[in-house]
């Protein structure tokens, strides 16, 4: 049985327990989704057999359930799934001869609505009453919202204006990425949300109840160089993904159970767990503050990851193909040189060929033109800039990460699978699949199951994912079920045995197959030694 509880607003029956009248709930989230979905129906009445108290009711309850009203959803745990915002509420009639059924169904959005209803307008105010226009802003909005301030380039959190003088300006250039969502947290959400006043303190916009404390902000300084936040138009999510480039960094909202009927509502702001040891295929140096062997579940951190067994398992579809092979990465800035007038981005390119993935698959790119990346403004207007050495270093930074995360592509299982329910699944989160068999494994593929001295040997199983969506459902006479949608689907056996079959392919001129400009590893960092005739792989200890 689902527990399900919305905040009506109403002075006598502010908090209202719907539970048992729910016949089906569905929850979605995915982490490139600005704002969770969920969708609630209620037991419908028949007006032949009900009482007109329970007629009433589902009318008291459409005309109550107003819209930006809380629901908390959940099965194990009080606001467990989701917390969220209610979006619509509609009421369907059905006629069979004199049969009259009346359903009510409530849908919404998870508080990730906040950062997408909210919009940043921008125009001329020029007409004579303008500054009575801004002061009756100011006075219900803030004095730092976007609406009241039309001029390009003069609103963002305050920064000194150089490192030599205390004198401050308003800009995001060259401020932390931390400050710059606390401040649109503040400034841009217009919406409040009056029932986390009491709870939290403030007025009830977003800055006084999401909170930034699972966010990982630590890579490349955290700086923001894209002055594309001074022309902004559009909501606050994608003001925040103007800044944040999508190929490095993800966001969303989420919430985790606070053990009472509203859970902790989380903004995650964080770089994708991209560092693992044995795809170190090109060289990293900066700290990301998070891995891939890193990444733990976000509810329950004391725990490696989620483990599935198969027989929590209903349904399963997941496999592996060259949809998602790439052989070509190509990573620029997004900021022009000062004086360039071809107008050539900085960067300087530096190409990366993966010329084994290119045999396969073809040549393949993946470009990506980062606003994250960028040299020091006053450097650059000094003209003192060294673009070959400091800023060629950072795009080969960027490069490489891009190719050690998606070089195995082929050979990484994807798909959904649909198990038992469990409120604490989130996305971002990882997922450990005991059972599963990975397509390639090094005791089973190369010493070949026709005959070779490992034939009779099954191949090492278990494979960890990453979690990118979740969809919970529930319905009356129904079990509870969760759909995962799973990607990166690998494990140790798996690594090892494609990158063996890469380097015995892999021709003595380019002994890892793959060539770039800039810095390369030249020994790669794998367990792997050769023979004159043939090869065979070796654990680290032997």
């Amino acid at each position: 049985m689902p527990k399900v509880v919305v905040w009506t607003g109403d002075a006598l029956v502010s908090r209202l327990d719907i539970s048992k009248e729910v016949v089906s709930l569905q929850v979605q989230k995915t982490i490139t989704q600005p704002a969770g979905s969920w969708s609630i129906t209620l037991l419908p009445r028949d007006e032949q057999h009900s009482s007109r108290s329970s007629i009433s009711r589902k009318e008291w309850l459409y005309r109550t359930l107003d819209s930006n009203r809380v629901v908390s959803i959940g099965f194990e745990a009080k606001g467990g799934i989701m917390a969220g915002l209610i979006s619509r509420v509609a009421r369907t009639t059905t006629r069979i001869g004199d049969q009259v059924a009346k359903t009510l169904t409530i849908s919404g959005q998870d508080f990730g609505k906040l950062l997408v209803q909210d919009n940043i307008i921008k125009g001329s105010l020029t007409v004579p009453d303008m500054r009575d226009f801004i002061e009756k802003v100011k006075a219900a909005l803030g004095a730092d919202h976007p609406l009241t301030i039309p001029l390009k380039g003069v609103w963002g959190p305050e920064v000194p204006a150089y490192h030599d003088k205390p004198d401050t300006v308003n800009t995001f250039q060259g401020v932390s990425v931390p400050d710059v969502i606390d401040w649109a947290l503040r400034n841009i959400t217009s919406l409040r949300v009056p029932l986390f006043k009491d709870a939290y303190g403030g007025d009830g916009r977003a800055s006084d109840f999401i909170s930034t404390g699972n966010s990982v902000t630590v890579w490349n300084d955290s700086r923001v160089w894209s002055d594309a936040p001074y022309s902004y138009n559009g909501n606050a999510y994608g003001f925040l993904r103007s800044i944040l480039d999508s190929d490095f960094y993800e966001i969303w909202v989420d919430s985790i159970p606070s053990g009472n009927d509203l859970p902790l509502i989380q903004l995650v702001v964080r770089p994708k767990p991209f560092d693992e040891e044995k795809l170190e295929f090109a060289t990293t140096t900066e700290d990301l503050g998070i891995s891939w062997t890193s990444l733990r579940p976000m509810i329950n951190k004391a725990q490696q990851h989620h483990e599935i067994a198969e027989d929590e398992v209903i349904q399963e579809n997941l496999g592996y193909g060259d949809s998602n092979a790439l052989s070509y990465f190509l990573v620029s800035s997004d900021h022009t040189l000062i004086g360039n007038s071809n107008g050539l981005k900085e960067g300087l390119f530096y190409p990366l060929v993966d010329t084994w993935n290119a045999k396969r698959s073809g040549n393949r790119p993946y470009r990506a033109t980062l606003s994250l990346l960028s040299a020091d403004v006053r450097r650059k207007a000094a003209g003192d800039l060294d673009y070959d050495g400091e800023v060629g270093a950072d795009v080969v930074e960027f490069r490489n990460r891009l190719f050690n995360w998606y070089r195995l592509n082929p050979f990484f299982e994807e798909g959904t699978i649909q198990v038992v329910g469990r409120d604490d699944f989130r996305v971002g989160d990882p997922v450990f699949l005991p059972w599963a068999t990975p397509p390639r494994s090094s005791r089973y593929d190369f010493h070949g199951p026709l005959g070779g001295s490992y034939a009779d040997e099954a191949p090492s199983k278990g494979m960890r994912y990453y979690c990118v969506g979740v969809t919970w459902s529930w319905s009356f006479g129904k079990a509870y079920t969760c759909t995962l949608q799973l990607e990166r689907g690998h494990n140790d056996a798996l690594v090892n045995a494609v990158v063996a079959k890469i380097l015995s392919d892999a021709p003595a001129e380019s002994p890892e197959h793959f060539v770039g400009t800039g810095r390369n590893r030249e020994v790669p960092p794998t367990a792997w030694r050769f023979g004159a005739k043939s090869w065979r792989w070796v654990w680290e200890d032997e």
